[in-house]
């Protein structure tokens, strides 16, 4: 099976143990113990189990054969699909589980029980990775932290991160992803954070899970295990969560008990402010990584960290995530690359961005994808948002972007507006533009906007 999860299960775990924890039964004497699981077969060597997984594309049940011959010396399987495929499967040393996905999770829980390791768990509709970061940077200063790597953050991708522990830990930092209900529940059964959080409601996968309280209700599952001594931190600029009242469990609220005061926007684009008389000097861009901030000092404070030493530790987190990377182009242009992800609320935070520039603003937007029936209103919604932030030339490509343009015309809008379906009239018509200008490109990964940043000549300084 493809995929490149691999992961080394950092504590000992005998085979005796493995296949308790696993609920799961030996076909074969064995009397190795491998250190790692893999899911990938043609990754695989004798010191690994193979553990297959069913995807949304494959079946890895169809790869253990495929394993084997790559060197595994032992593998999970499911037993409807052993007793189904007994005749290729029986000479193989296997363990027989029900479900592996679960067996995943019971190796994972097993891990943060044996090693002691406390948990925090991030969830919303944008800003999980920033605030993640952040978290890692206000508190690596006071604990050994670790924290889920890239895109690891689903049923699959967690446990995976959580395999990575060992007794030197004291926290992990675990995002917790979803597209629909009972996904984060799931999660959040297995990793049973101590501090949770929530960024925002936002239209993230509005399109499956049908409106934005439905969204709510699916991010409020992070909730689902704390404790009366546990606590959830959410920001109250979102129009969401301001609603959480009374719980039966500690409630940190950012704007409200901890505000930001003095806040000042530095020659860079990033901004500075004040927390309960301590300076925070950000180095990432833009306006919402304010809130992203405070919502990681608020872990710190809650887990007891000193707030000079948090606020410190936020200052030197700098995003490589290709998120909002300030690149040099061709004729003297800069450029805005934020190619790796859209949603609604990330779009309009990257024109805040542009904003803040004095040369001319160029932004090209294209579609935000995985909306569904919400698609035109979602984008509507940008145009509106651009009324009220306009830049010289707004260029939108897709099929869906068109209605922020059209929604921005009704409402008044003055710039220059075009909309392109075909990249090489884009690139046309964006030549004569570059000169000296700031360049926003903007959409989801999908409409492959990254070509626009070649187009440009996009490069680091250096």
């Amino acid at each position: 099976m493809s995929g490149g999860f691999e992961r080394t299960i950092m504590i000992k775990i005998t085979l005796e143990k493995m296949v308790e924890i696993s609920k799961g039964s030996l076909t074969h004497d064995f009397d190795m113990t491998p250190t790692n699981i893999k899911i990938d077969s043609r990754h695989v060597s004798a010191d690994d189990y193979f553990m297959p997984i069913l995807g949304e594309i494959h079946d890895g049940h169809k790869f253990i054969v495929s394993a084997f011959e790559n060197g595994v010396q032992i593998a999970f399987c499911e037993k409807a699909y052993y007793y189904s495929h007994q005749e290729v499967l029986m000479d193989y040393p296997l363990i027989l589980v029900d479900n592996t996905t679960k067996v995943l999770h019971r190796i994972s829980k097993y891990i943060l029980k044996e090693t002691g390791v406390r948990t925090i768990g991030i969830t919303g509709s944008v800003g999980k990775t920033s605030t993640k970061e952040f978290i890692y940077h206000a508190l690596k200063g006071s604990f050994n932290v670790h924290k889920n790597k890239g895109n690891f953050n689903n049923h699959i991708g967690m446990p995976l991160t959580i395999f990575d522990l060992d007794y030197d830990h004291d926290i992990a930092i675990l995002e917790m992803g979803m597209n629909h209900f009972k996904e984060i529940e799931l999660l959040v059964e297995t990793a049973r954070p101590e501090v949770a959080v929530i960024t925002n409601i936002g239209t993230s996968h509005i399109g499956i899970l049908g409106s934005r309280e439905n969204i709510f209700q699916a991010k409020m599952e992070i909730t689902s295990y704390l404790r009366q001594e546990d606590t959830l931190v959410i920001n109250v600029d979102d129009d969401f969560l301001p609603s959480i009242k009374k719980a039966d469990f500690n409630v940190l609220r950012i704007h409200e008990d901890l505000k930001a005061e003095h806040i000042r926007m530095k020659d860079d684009g990033a901004y500075t402010y004040d927390l309960n008389g301590q300076k925070v000097s950000l180095d990432v861009l833009g306006k919402h990584n304010i809130s992203n901030s405070m919502l990681a000092i608020g872990v710190a404070m809650t887990l007891g960290v000193d707030l000079e030493k948090a606020c410190n530790g936020i200052a030197d987190y700098h995003d490589s995530n290709k998120r909002l990377e300030i690149l040099k182009g061709r004729k003297g242009s800069t450029v805005i690359n934020d190619c790796y992800n859209a949603s609604q609320e990330s779009m309009m935070a990257a024109i805040e961005v542009l904003e803040n520039y004095k040369q001319k603003k160029i932004a090209i937007l294209g579609d935000v994808l995985e909306l569904g029936d919400y698609s035109r209103v979602s984008h509507e919604s940008v145009g509106s948002f651009i009324v009220e932030h306009p830049v010289e030339h707004l260029i939108t490509f897709g099929s869906e972007s068109k209605h922020i343009i059209e929604k921005a015309k009704v409402l008044g809008y003055t710039g220059d507006v075009n909309h392109y379906e075909n990249i090489d009239d884009l690139y046309e018509a964006l030549e004569p533009l570059i000169d000296d200008s700031v360049i926003l490109v903007k959409g989801s990964f999908g409409m492959g906007m990254s070509r626009i940043i070649e187009y440009l000549g996009g490069r680091h300084d250096g």
